[in-house]
């Protein structure tokens, strides 16, 4: 069964956040699948959770999912889901978005594969987080940067880069809030639709 993980770490993002997207994703994907949200606080979650291995920040938590050696489609909680999320696993293999501003990777969505525990693996031998600035700086590295592993132009968009004040590509299924502002700081109907009317809405 493919799993949907989250990851939540420290007090950046609340409970709520987590709830939100699992309503989102309820929603929006008819494949079967589980939720489930990676933490190291379940206080106020509604949905599975597990714990995060000890000793690491932030962003570099999500290489972890790497290790558990099946399909898992890792969605970052600044997300505001807008469409049919079924396209994001059409065709075979890793998938992840392509930056809007530089060559490489942004791992606000990643759909992992089995068979790449290679990328945790390798992440505890070099311990990049001693020098790089984040996870997808090491997925330019492992597993490499190719344009074919990356979704279709327009299914996930940066709000900064291609939706504010040009509105949402055609096929677009995900928003993504990369740095800021974060969804529950912005009114548009889009995201007003899509987020801020899940807020208190019970699963």
């Amino acid at each position: 069964m493919l799993e949907v993980a989250c990851i939540k770490w420290g007090q950046k993002y609340s409970a709520e956040y987590v709830n939100i997207l699992k309503r989102a994703v309820a929603m929006h994907l008819k494949t079967v699948h589980v939720f489930v949200c990676y933490t190291d606080c379940k206080d106020g979650l509604e949905c599975a959770s597990r714990p995060l291995p000890p000793g690491f920040k932030g962003w570099w938590n999500k290489l972890y999912l790497f290790s558990l050696n099946k399909k898992v489609l890792l969605l970052d909680l600044d997300i505001v889901v807008v469409g049919s999320l079924d396209v994001l696993l059409a065709g075979a293999g890793f998938k992840c978005i392509k930056d809007p501003w530089a060559k490489g990777f942004n791992s606000s969505v990643v759909l992992i594969m089995p068979g790449m525990s290679g990328v945790w693996d390798q992440f505890l031998i070099h311990r990049p987080d001693k020098k790089l600035h984040g996870d997808q700086d090491w997925l330019n590295i492992v597993p490499g940067f190719i344009p074919e592993f990356c979704f279709p132009d327009g299914l996930c968009a940066s709000y900064k880069a291609e939706v504010k004040g040009r509105g949402l590509p055609q096929n677009c299924c995900i928003v993504y809030f990369h740095g800021e502002p974060k969804p529950h700081e912005v009114k548009e109907d889009f995201v007003n639709s899509n987020w801020h009317q899940l807020r208190g809405v019970k699963a």
